[in-house]
């Protein structure tokens, strides 16, 4: 007696195709849940465990992995020679005030120069921010660290007053980086851990205003050492922070990514990101209110700590009678503490965060803002 086949597959024609097996495209954590594999190889697609938009659900600033812990670390470290570069000035100004056709011989004039410096991060600060969101983080961290590491170099070449300050108010725009390091790892790294990272990046890379401090008067010190006078080292000096500027601009450039999935360029080739208009994005953070509240408290947070890497090193000078190498490097104590103290903000914002939201990132940032001021 003939079998008769009685499978799903009995009704179709012999040459039908047989059904396709689709290779899995996630694999289960089981503490982090589903996470991205490719589907050849079946490895994982990132280092660390992400969540849905692919961003990392894990800080480990220990690892150089592409795309979370590269530009995690680029996202520091620009910023910390951006710092490094901006206030390289300061530790240096009682021998730079020496220098007769610079006119600095006066507080007043020397105020008004760290005033200028600062006006610059301000201004760059309005434009980079849209910048960032149409042409991603790599291209603004590289644009701002290769062009104003010009002014770097060229403020040891400064003939009067005028040409002194306009170098200062031009290197006042690497300060902007902040902007775009805040920008970098709020887009590499989920709200989980998002605290914890945007302020160890902010904070190690502020220590670079501490540490700028520490260095340079011993840079100044080396090149006496070859023969310089006063005036010419001050000036030659001014070299290094230019180059470590440009050369950080440029390994960025070439060696991190803007966000998990790739470079904006690629993906808005690919239709995968929309570009932004820049003033539609201005226009939206500023009818914020939330955005000038913020704006306040970070003008009078920020703002003293501007003050202080600008002013420390003259003021122990002048007040303890302290030479300039000791001077900066007292002075540098304060911007050290940036190594463990805005780290420490990230992560109590993110451990009461787990429990209370945005009330407790709140209750943090009030209790901070509160005790300082006391």
């Amino acid at each position: 007696m003939a079998q008769v086949d009685t499978s799903p597959m009995a009704d179709l024609p012999e040459d039908a195709a047989a059904p396709v097996s689709v290779a899995p495209t996630t694999v289960d954590d089981p503490e982090f849940g589903p996470q991205p594999i490719d589907p050849e190889t079946g490895e994982r697609l990132f280092r660390l465990p992400v969540d849905a938009q692919h961003r990392a659900l894990k800080l480990q600033p220990w690892r150089f992995d592409k795309p979370h812990m590269r530009a995690f670390f680029f996202a520091w470290a620009h910023f910390f020679v951006a710092f490094f570069g901006w206030f390289a000035v300061s530790p240096l100004m009682s021998t730079i005030k020496n220098s007769p056709e610079l006119g600095l011989q006066t507080k007043k004039a020397r105020g008004n120069s760290n005033v200028i410096a600062v006006s610059g991060t301000v201004l760059m600060r309005l434009f980079i921010g849209p910048f960032s969101d149409r042409y991603g983080p790599r291209v603004a961290s590289g644009a701002l660290m290769t062009v104003f590491s010009l002014p770097v170099y060229l403020i040891g070449t400064a003939f009067n007053y005028a040409s002194f300050c306009t170098a200062r108010f031009f290197i006042g725009f690497l300060g902007a980086t902040f902007v775009v390091t805040q920008y970098w790892t709020s887009i590499m790294f989920a709200p989980l851990i998002v605290g914890t990272a945007n302020a160890t990046s902010a904070g190690w890379g502020n220590l670079g205003g501490g540490v700028t401090n520490a260095l340079m008067p011993q840079f100044f010190n080396l090149m006496k050492a070859f023969g310089l006078n006063d005036d010419r080292a001050w000036r030659v000096v001014m070299v290094i922070p230019g180059t470590m500027s440009l050369g950080i601009g440029i390994l960025l450039y070439f060696f991190s990514q803007d966000c998990p999935d790739g470079n904006y360029k690629d993906l808005h080739l690919s239709g995968a990101k929309q570009k932004t208009n820049p003033l539609i994005a201005m226009k939206r953070a500023s009818l914020n209110l939330r955005s000038w509240i913020l704006f306040l408290l970070y003008a009078t947070c920020f703002g003293v700590e501007l003050i202080m890497n600008a002013n420390l090193s003259s003021y122990f000078q002048d007040e303890f009678g302290v030479d300039q190498g000791q001077a900066g490097l007292i002075a540098s104590l304060f911007g050290l503490m940036n190594l463990f103290a805005r780290s420490l903000g990230g992560l109590s914002s993110d451990a009461l965060s787990k429990r209370f939201g945005m009330t407790g990132r709140l209750a943090v940032f009030f209790s901070v803002q509160f005790l300082e001021g006391i």
